[in-house]
């Protein structure tokens, strides 16, 4: 039993076992199509609703909604991307496990195209840069990054409503582009005296890039992934076309109202970009110009190792934290098939350690119980260690003979004579003095070797015994 005990309940353990199971999920996405309907006196979600760009009302006899401006979620979207330097989380819909899920949704996009060296040294001497010029580009000056939008921006105040072909209230005649001049350290030194050295300021050569920035719409395949409630994202990019095409598109057109959401979003990416340059010169570098740009190294003063990067990212952590907002006007709620996964802690049956267990407990149970039955057989009785069965069988007058001259021993008394412990004791036939023998202790003197058990089950003459023992021994 305690072989089983000890063996078998190692057939039974628990695991962390990896539990996977496919549920349909409730989770946020986006379709910028529904701003074409959207009605601003009644949104959707009651006095909640948001609208991500507001809209005024034309003088015209048609009343029709012309864009007038950002609204506060679009700006406070962007506010929260620039504080936490990510996206803000949605809720995870799998509370308790582990989740992934895809889902595709139409969004704002910026197409970005790295121009060759060529190019950009060609474009950051001859382009356009506002008030920068090409003596202000590093190593000649302290500029090392600058960002500008080609083209004309949707105006803040519109004209009056005309009520003839020259009307122009509220309608786009462009799409700016944005474009990121740098200039990049190549590590490579500078020769001494050289227009790279700028009299001794840079230790090194600059090279200069460009990159140039479209806005789309394109169609978004979002890889949601929730790992101990910390959400990680795949996003990937496809279909990209314009919403707008010019030359002109005026409040009437059906898109027109997505078309000024795109607009909206593009202008809170441009503003962004535009805030700040990089600005460094060779001896006392200066930060008013450089901190929290995303663009920008706050240690090197120089642009990051992937604008291009950081600004899908910009775009990228702008969206997603439209997911989290709730009451927009686009915003709605879709089911997928989700995939839940966690570690659990599960029973394991392993059947052979059980049997292995159970057959080596059944194995020396059935030898001792035949050991068990040959003794039955040949002592002839049964018996066990209770007291009073020793107390029976060991009686004899000679151990009292062995303790009457020390005081105290024949109670167990301390301490114990050294002459005694070193008696030799067996169990045997003892010859009680009074004609009968029976089994006990004594001294190895006056015992004899019992061999089987038939003729000492009683009180029986010396003489019996003896026959019956030289039987036994002659039969062995």
């Amino acid at each position: 039993m305690p072989l089983a005990a000890v063996i078998s309940p190692g057939a039974l353990t628990t695991r962390l076992a990896y539990m996977v199971s496919e549920v349909n999920c409730t989770i946020p996405t986006l379709n910028t199509s529904a701003q074409n309907d959207a009605i601003p006196e009644r949104p959707k979600y009651g006095i909640g609703g948001y609208e991500l760009v507001y809209f005024n009302r034309s003088e015209g006899p048609d009343r029709l909604l012309y864009l007038d401006g950002i609204g506060f979620q679009m700006t406070r979207t962007g506010k929260l991307v620039d504080c936490l330097g990510t996206a803000r989380p949605i809720s995870s819909p799998c509370k308790g496990y582990n989740c992934t899920w895809n889902v595709i949704f139409d969004a704002p996009w910026y197409e970005c195209r790295e121009k060759s060296v060529d190019e950009a040294r060609k474009a950051l001497d001859t382009m356009d840069w506002i008030d920068i010029s090409n003596k202000h580009w590093a190593p000649q000056g302290p500029i090392t990054l600058f960002v500008v939008s080609d083209g004309d921006e949707y105006a803040a105040i519109q004209p009056p409503y005309r009520n003839d072909s020259g009307n122009m209230q509220g309608y786009f005649t462009d799409e700016p582009t944005l474009r990121v001049g740098y200039v990049v350290d190549t590590n490579i030194p500078v020769v001494e005296g050289s227009a790279d050295s700028n009299n001794g300021t840079w230790k090194t050569v600059f090279e200069p890039h460009w990159l140039s920035c479209d806005l789309f719409k394109a169609s978004w395949n979002v890889t949601f992934n929730f790992t101990s409630e910390i959400q990680s994202t795949i996003v990937k990019t496809s279909d990209k076309r314009r919403v707008f095409e010019p030359p002109k598109m005026g409040p009437g057109h059906p898109d027109y109202r997505e078309n000024a959401l795109y607009n909206g979003f593009g202008r809170l990416i441009r503003n962004r970009l535009r805030n700040g340059l990089g600005f460094k010169n060779g001896s006392s570098d200066t930060t008013r110009y450089s901190d929290y740009h995303p663009l920008i190294n706050s240690t090197t003063r120089l642009a990051v190792a992937n604008p291009k990067g950081e600004i899908e990212k910009l775009v990228v952590d702008t969206v997603l934290t439209f997911l989290s907002t709730p009451f927009l006007e686009i915003g709605l709620n879709t089911t997928v098939e989700c995939k839940k996964w966690r570690f659990e802690n599960r029973f394991y049956y392993n059947r052979k350690s059980l049997w292995i267990g159970y057959a080596i407990s059944i194995i020396v149970a059935l030898v001792s119980v035949f050991i068990g039955m040959h003794s039955i057989y040949r002592n002839g009785i049964a018996s066990d260690t209770l007291f009073s069965r020793v107390l029976v069988t060991t009686r004899n007058p000679t151990l009292d003979k062995l303790v009457e001259n020390h005081e105290g021993v024949c109670l167990g008394g301390d301490p114990f004579p050294e002459e005694l412990e070193k008696t030799r004791l067996r169990f045997g036939i003892l010859d009680r003095g009074d004609g009968t023998t029976h089994t006990a202790f004594g001294t190895a003197d006056e015992t004899e070797v019992m061999i089987g058990g038939e003729g000492f089950r009683g009180l029986e003459s010396p003489r019996m015994v003896r026959e019956d023992y030289g039987r036994i021994g002659q039969g062995i």
